[in-house]
This record gives structure tokens, sequence and C-alpha cells, in this order.
């Protein structure tokens, strides 16, 4: 894990230093285990605000408007969360049930794209995400 995260990493550095449209050529001809590193290795590539806080904290919130990468940034702590601890019990809650379903899960950005690797089922009928590592999240409306 660290060889390849070390790799990426250097990858990404380098894409840093090249001009946007060279960046772009180089990602067009790149293998696709490297694209899919990249496009999964988030520490590399996540803004200052996407960034979970340190220390010993309950509440963590990301007040921005769209397009910011509120979604991924949880997205992808959840997966650490759950990769982290198989006893983790985890509520996803959105506006509705149907929000939270069609955002924070099936999103382009939510947990099946984000963790799918992760994920050993995704049970939509009862609103839950049981991972690999025995984690479970469930789905809640705020209403």
């Amino acid at each position: 894990m660290t060889m390849a995260y070390d790799y990426l990493a250097q990858v990404v550095e380098l894409l840093s230093d090249l001009e946007p449209e060279h960046a772009d050529l180089v990602l067009k001809r790149a293998p696709d285990d490297i694209l899919l590193g990249l496009r999964r290795d988030f520490t590399n590539w996540s803004h200052g605000g996407q960034k979970c806080p340190y220390g010993d904290w309950a509440t963590w919130v990301i007040m921005a408007g769209r397009g910011y990468g509120k979604t991924r940034a949880g997205a992808e702590w959840i997966a650490a969360e759950a990769r982290a601890d198989g006893n983790l019990r985890i509520a996803l809650i959105g506006a509705t049930l149907d929000e939270a379903r069609k955002i924070l899960v099936e999103g382009n950005s939510g947990l099946l794209s984000v963790a799918s690797d992760d994920i050993a089922a995704w049970l939509p009928s009862v609103g839950m995400i049981r991972f690999t590592s025995g984690a479970e999240a469930r789905l809640f409306s705020g209403a």
C-alpha cells in the first residue's frame, strides 16, 4: 500500500508541475490502473476544506455551495472509517430518504462510486450498505 501510495503521490506531483493542457494529454495516455488509482487517491488532490479535522470531534460541518466537494469528502471519510472499524454503525442522513439514496449513495460522489471495493452489499429496499469490514451504514430522513 505504501509503495502504491508513494508512486501515486509522485505522479500527482509531476502532473501538478505541468500546464493543464499538458497534464490532460498525459492523463489521456495513462494506463487504466494509474487513472483508477489517481481517481481513488483523494488525499493527493482534495483541497483543505475537504480534509477531516484533527482531534477529538463529534460533528464535522462543511458549509459550502454546489460543487465544493461536500458529498465526496463525506463519502471518502465514511469509507475510510468503515475500512478501519468493522463494528462501526453509520447514519447517512438526507433531507428525504430519496435524496439520501440518490446523492449520498448512488450519486457521482456517493459511496457506491467512491468506495465500491469496500462495499459488500447495497440493500436499497432497506436503505442499508454493508461494508466488507462488517461496518454498516443506514439511510435516514432528516424530516
